[in-house]
């Protein structure tokens, strides 16, 4: 057991660092166009609360609503673009389903502020998705 002890610390070490963030990925980066109020972060999802809330709406009820936001809590592995100090994130993003957990682990995103002041109030959370990339969707 003692020989296989050097072996086992080097492979711990090595899927350990396998499985991290190591630095943005420039061929997601450069899918982007950020503007001057906007953030480009790299963030690792923590929790995701789905809400009925949609600003989606139906002409006459005529229709069913197939997105609604839901919300986010991550940890900010990077600031790529904009100004954002804290290593934790709250925002919102539309969409149909839950995403599966690869997908927003190592998740690139172009978010701003809520111009809307009653949406900021019913998702508790000033910022939303604007574009987004995964290397798990193909990137």
């Amino acid at each position: 057991m003692v020989k296989a002890l050097p072996f086992l610390v080097i492979f711990a070490f090595l899927t350990g660092c396998s499985h991290g963030y190591n630095g943005p990925d420039q061929t997601i980066v450069n899918k982007f166009e950020v503007s001057q109020d906007q953030m480009l972060l790299v963030v690792k999802v923590k929790d995701v609360a789905y809400t009925e809330y949609s600003t989606t709406s139906c002409p006459d009820n005529d229709c069913i609503v197939m997105r609604t936001w839901f919300v986010y809590e991550a940890d900010v592995l990077e600031v790529l673009h904009g100004k954002y100090d804290d290593s934790k994130i709250s925002f919102a993003n539309m969409q149909h389903s839950y995403y599966v957990d690869e997908y927003t682990n190592e998740w690139y995103l172009l978010l701003q502020q809520f111009e809307d002041l009653s949406s900021v109030e019913k998702l508790n959370t000033k910022y939303y998705v604007i574009q987004q990339e995964s290397k798990f969707n193909g990137s």
